[in-house]
């Protein structure tokens, strides 16, 4: 009996330290279309040339593999850290493996990681952020803004990155990234790693390695079930082909939201694109999810759902 339960332990204990290990380390990438927001009330970041920034208050908390912070650093190498404890120092610049490997640049998102030139230099571009939308569904936004190529000063890029409160989402929106190939073989990266520096995610194409990008658009979701309100309207399937109108104004109405808008995925309602008419036929018989946003930026999962009356 007591190997039983010594058994049974293990097994919990395993369970337990797998759902963490899911919780901290597993995020997906997929590709969004391009998209650049306008900073609002933006502040500069001062800074030399391959260094931290000063400390930066997110203004909201923000769940990083596992673990939650409200500050951070920037550095002028193009990507965020939050160990805070480098503000002011130097930042490596270095890309020669590819990520995870033994870096000295972890716990980052690496918005844009290659080496970039940020001092002494005529017409030289900015790092700005900003706080825009509404809690608890803010963004900060991070912007690096036509930076110099080490070595290339003439090449340019501008990126963005994007931390989305609540939803823990991290968007990458890269305006314009050439290839310097006197430095560095013209090495960069996008992605994100975590804080032992064993564990990166970057989309394909992307990890360590001379590439150029020009409107494109990454985001990284953490792999945690969302849980919204849900909000179930069913119809009574005339013809039965699984099909229906559904009036989308009665959702509106019952939840007191005149301005919701609808959207058919959980993607399109984060960047608020596409979205459907308020007479919607659903496009899956039977039963089928869309997404309504508030204008406070809250999100509701109506179900869909046909049956024979």
């Amino acid at each position: 009996m007591k190997h039983k339960y010594l058994n049974l332990f293990i097994l919990l204990l395993f369970l337990f330290c797998k759902i963490d290990m899911l919780a901290q380390g597993e995020y997906s990438v997929v590709q969004i279309p391009h998209q650049v927001y306008v900073l609002q009330n933006s502040l500069a970041l001062s800074t030399d040339d391959d260094e931290y920034s000063n400390i930066v208050n997110l203004g909201f908390d923000f769940k990083y593999f596992g673990n939650t912070y409200n500050q951070m650093v920037v550095s002028t190498n193009g990507f965020i850290d939050f160990r805070t404890n480098l503000a002011g120092q130097f930042s490596p610049y270095q890309l020669s493996a590819p990520f995870p490997n033994n870096s000295q640049v972890k716990n980052s998102i690496l918005a844009c990681y290659h080496d970039m030139k940020n001092e002494g230099v005529s017409d030289l571009g900015s790092i700005k952020y900003s706080i825009i939308g509404n809690a608890p569904y803010r963004k900060l936004i991070v912007l690096f803004d036509n930076q110099p190529h080490f070595n290339c000063l003439e090449l340019r890029s501008t990126f963005q990155a994007v931390l989305y409160e609540t939803l823990n989402i991290i968007d990458v929106q890269i305006v314009n990234k050439p290839i310097c190939l006197a430095f560095n073989s013209g090495n960069a990266i996008v992605g994100i790693v975590n804080e032992a520096g064993n564990i990166a995610v970057t989309p394909p194409g992307r990890n360590v390695s001379a590439w150029t990008a020009t409107r494109e658009g990454w985001r990284f979701n953490p792999n945690v079930v969302n849980t919204f309100p849900i909000y179930k309207y069913t119809k009574c399937d005339a013809n039965l082909d699984g099909t229906e109108v559904f009036n989308l104004q009665i959702v509106r109405n019952d939840l007191n939201a005149s301005s919701m808008v609808f959207y058919e995925t959980l993607t399109n309602a984060y960047d608020e694109v596409f979205p459907v008419s308020l007479t919607y036929t659903n496009l899956i018989a039977n039963h089928q999810k869309i997404y309504g946003k508030k204008s406070d930026g809250s999100i509701v999962e109506v179900i869909l759902k046909t049956i024979n009356c």
